[in-house]
């Protein structure tokens, strides 16, 4: 089973948690920011989790437009 874990973080927490998960569940991290410049970004694990902080009880802009662009869910 593949697992692929996508994270934004502002300060490094998020960031810290995310790769704390994917040692203990052998996950693939990759920022969020690295595959913004794709229009589709699809899906092709098994296992998906994003990591990010929240801003007044909401997801940072670029979360959202990263959901936005997911397939293949």
């Amino acid at each position: 089973m593949s697992t692929k874990l996508y994270y934004f973080s502002g300060t490094g927490n998020s960031l810290v948690v995310a790769r704390d998960i994917a040692a203990k569940i052998d996950g693939k991290l990759i920022p969020i920011p690295a595959v913004m410049d794709k229009e589709i970004i699809k899906i092709d694990a098994d296992v998906l989790g994003i990591f990010s902080p929240t801003y007044c009880m909401r997801m940072p802009g670029i979360v959202e437009r990263f959901i936005g662009k997911l397939t293949n869910l």
